[in-house]
This record gives structure tokens, C-alpha cells and sequence, in this order.
């Protein structure tokens, strides 16, 4: 997938404007506000533990702000199952790589 640029803002930083101004370039993929970055590094020991890959993304789905990005549990599942590496980057990239499907982008951006 590349490299990832997360875009971080406090309250009434204009972190928003910044991020809908980036989305207007056509290379250039930004999620919709989500805090799953935060949730995983949070608790990352028991999305590491987690049985399988799909108990791991349902824990996810009732996290803060994480439906915003609109994703099935499932499809996350079977991306992190078909991939080689395991952990908080991997579950990273899967959500990533979900969220940015059939778009050609040369920068993708997590908010």
C-alpha cells in the first residue's frame, strides 16, 4: 500500500478544513474523522489476543467513531487473514487498504 500520513488535530485546530482541502486533490485519499488509531494503540495487547480476525474487527465496530468509515467487520477479516504480518500495523493497513478500495491514490491519509 505505501507509505500512510495520518493527519492528527486538536479541537478547533482547523484539522478538518486541512483534511477536506487535502481530499480535493484527485491522488489524495483522506478518511472521515475516526479515532481507531487511538483504540488500537490504546489497547493493543487485546487486539493482539484477540481469537480470530473476526472477534478482533467486531471489537472494533463499537469503538468511538470507528463506524464512520463505514466498514464490514467481515471484509476487514478476510484482509487481515489473507495478509503475511499480524498486529496493529497489519490491522491498520487492512482498514486502510478497505476504506481506499478501487481508488488510484498516491497518498492516502488516516484522520
Amino acid at each position: 500500500m505505501g507509505d500512510i500520513l495520518f493527519l492528527v488535530g486538536d479541537v478547533r485546530s482547523r484539522s478538518t478544513l486541512l483534511s477536506s482541502l487535502l481530499d480535493l486533490y484527485k491522488d489524495i485519499g483522506v478518511t472521515v474523522e475516526s479515532n481507531f488509531m487511538l483504540n488500537l494503540l490504546a489497547e493493543r495487547s487485546r487486539f493482539n489476543e484477540a481469537n480470530d480476525a473476526q472477534q478482533l474487527f467486531e471489537m472494533l465496530k463499537g469503538r468511538d467513531r470507528f463506524a464512520n468509515l463505514g466498514l464490514e467487520p467481515s471484509d476487514l477479516a478476510s484482509r487481515y487473514l489473507r495478509g503475511n504480518q499480524k498486529g496493529v500495523a497489519a490491522i491498520t493497513s487492512c482498514i486502510l487498504e478497505s476504506y481506499f478500495a478501487g481508488k488510484s491514490l498516491k497518498q492516502r491519509c488516516g484522520w
